[in-house]
């Protein structure tokens, strides 16, 4: 039995209005879902930006050779209150 190697990196918050990269490690032939209405991007690489607060489920389709995978990470978008507190803010 193959396990999938591929790997979803997401920035676990972020700031309205920044963009948040969105990368499938050990990937290829990929699809990304930002999870927020927006039209899955084909590629392994993308940037996601966020215009309203919440939690947003991200999802990625990817191949890593052996297997193809569904992989699902969240991100919050946070308010002014807790922006202070975000790392990601530019």
């Amino acid at each position: 039995i193959f396990e999938p190697t591929a790997e979803l990196l997401v920035p676990s918050t972020a700031c309205p209005g920044d963009p948040v990269q969105v990368i499938v490690s050990a990937g290829s032939d990929c699809s990304i879902d930002c999870g927020d209405g927006s039209p899955p991007i084909d590629s392994c690489v993308a940037t996601c930006t966020y215009s309203t607060l919440g939690t947003f489920a991200i999802s990625a389709e990817a191949d890593d050779g052996m297997c193809r995978g569904t992989y699902t990470r969240n991100i919050e978008i946070l308010d002014d209150a807790r922006a202070a507190a975000c790392i990601f803010c530019g």
